[in-house]
Parts: structure tokens; sequence; C-alpha cells
């Protein structure tokens, strides 16, 4: 199954009108099994980035990938996207639930999408299953500086030496002016994608160019609560939490918000994986696999 991964992708594919019917959903799957949907980062990147991730846990699960409102594949008219919101993501989660045929989800979603997993579970606690995060926002909207904190974070990872060896290594160091559309176009994997996201830099060519919908993520970003926190739902419907998380994470690193949480609510478990940062499965596939098995495991699937 492996070497066809993404032939498969495209053979399971199938779409799904929203509601509201402004937009058409792209979902496919990989894997047999109970469903997992999983949720992209972005807002406004697409599912393919996540094959990697999921790759190693076929034989557990069913990964339901799909395209968010507003992304690559799932487009939404030009005059509708400036008023995308959070809320219609979490309604078209609801309408992808029904489509499933399933009374609860479990959800497994990276970056922005372990933040829709949990505004899905504040607006549905009962539609919810177990939650499995990774690169995971906070559990509870911190203050501002510490999203000052870790957009500092981002640039210490992008002024590391080892991304100067990299670039080195790769015959793409010097001036960028002189390289060509290809040259800058590897250049910026490594330094715009790979340096913030995973912190084995040798593993850039690992990460996948990633699409993102500039539009759409500013749509979202706008539409957000002011604040969230899942601790009080966390109390009246407890579900198993599961945090796979690197130590190098930008966004929270060692899941340390989620560490937190977990002294008092047993239903939370964090794995951190060493030397890991955003995307961790790039950093150490191994570490990530057999965490990834034992948060499905944990959170009640069985294997498939």
């Amino acid at each position: 199954m492996g070497t066809d991964l993404f032939d498969l992708l495209a053979e399971n594919a199938w779409t799904l009108p929203t509601t509201d019917g402004v937009a058409t959903l792209y979902v496919t799957e990989l894997g047999t099994g109970t469903p997992v949907v999983t949720l992209h980062g972005g807002p406004g990147a697409h599912h393919a980035y996540l094959v990697d991730a999921v790759r190693g846990c076929l034989t557990r699960a069913q990964f339901v990938l799909f395209d968010q409102r507003g992304s690559l594949l799932s487009a939404m008219p030009d005059d509708k996207l400036d008023q995308l919101t959070a809320d219609q993501l979490v309604a078209d989660l609801e309408t992808l639930r029904l489509a499933l045929g399933q009374n609860q989800l479990f959800l497994f979603g990276h970056s922005w999408g372990s933040l829709l997993a949990q505004l899905y579970y504040l607006a549905h606690p009962e539609r919810v299953a177990g939650m499995i995060l990774t690169g995971a926002m906070w559990p509870s909207k911190p203050p501002a500086s510490y999203w000052a904190e870790a957009q500092d974070r981002q640039e210490r990872l992008r002024n590391r030496a080892e991304v100067e060896a990299a670039l080195r290594n790769a015959g793409l160091d010097g001036d960028p002016d002189r390289l060509s559309p290809r040259q800058k176009s590897l250049r910026y994997r490594i330094t715009g994608l790979a340096a913030p996201s995973i912190y084995r830099i040798e593993n850039w060519r690992r990460v996948r160019a990633l699409h993102w919908n500039q539009r759409a993520a500013i749509a979202i970003d706008k539409s957000l609560p002011a604040c969230h926190d899942i601790r009080p739902v966390l109390r009246t419907h407890p579900i198993p939490v599961s945090v796979i998380q690197g130590d190098h994470d930008y966004v929270d690193p060692s899941a340390s918000h989620w560490q937190r949480l977990a002294r008092d609510h047993t239903t939370v478990d964090v794995t951190v994986i060493e030397r890991a940062g955003h995307a961790a499965w790039i950093d150490d596939v191994d570490a990530f696999t057999r965490a990834l098995d034992s948060a499905l495991r944990r959170i009640g699937i069985a294997s498939g």
C-alpha cells in the first residue's frame, strides 16, 4: 500500500456539498477500520501533506482526509471568500459526520486543525469520541504575548546555523537574487517551510510544498472567538485527548499548556518527541508512528 498512496487518494476521492450550498468539499480516505477525520493546518492549507503523518497507521484506522472550505480542492466563490468563518468550518464537520454515518467522530488535527477540532468539540461535545492533536494549539487561548513568543521561536528556528549549513550543502547559499527560479523555490522550501516546521533540518526535502490560501486564512482568523477554553467542557463531557508534540514545536514546545491541563484531567495524555518541531513526523517518523499508534489505541480505536 505504501508505494501507491497518492494513487489511492485519487481512487478514494468523493465530494460533499456544504449544507449552505456555497462550496463542495473534496474528501478522500486512506486505510481500513474506524474512520478518523483528519484536519489539516492553515487555515487555508490542504490535506495532502498529512499523508506522511498517517501512512504508518493505515492498518489501524481509516483516515478521512479532506480540504476544508476555502482550501485548495474545496474552493468557494471569490465573492464569498472574505466572509468565510470558523463557524462554517465547524458546520462542515457536522455535515461530514452525517455523511459518514457516524454518531460520534474521532478527530486527528494538526496545527490549525487541532484548534478546529477543539472548536467542533466545544460546539458538539456529545459528537466527539476522542481527539488526537499534533503541532497542537493551546487548550485555552493564552495572553497575546505568548503568540508573540511563538513568532520569536519561529524566527530563531529560521536563523539557526543548521539552516545555513543546509543551504550550503544544497548549493543554495549566497545571493538569492542570482539563483534560478528552481533554486529560489528550493531555497524557500528550506528557509520558509522547513526551518520553522522541523528541527532536523537535514530532512528538508521531506517537507511537502504547501498550498495556502491567504484570503481564507485572514477571513477565518478574523472570525475566531476572542478566547476559547475547553477545560469546562472536558469536565462535563470528558473524552480521551492525546497530544503528540515536538520538544521544539514553535507553537507550544513540548505541549507545555497541555501538560499542565493533563495534571487535572486524567483523560488528557501528552507524548513529547525529542529533537522534533511542528511537523514531528518528518523529524522522527518512527517515534511519531509509535506515538500515533498508541494514541489511536488510547482513544478507543482497535486495529483495522
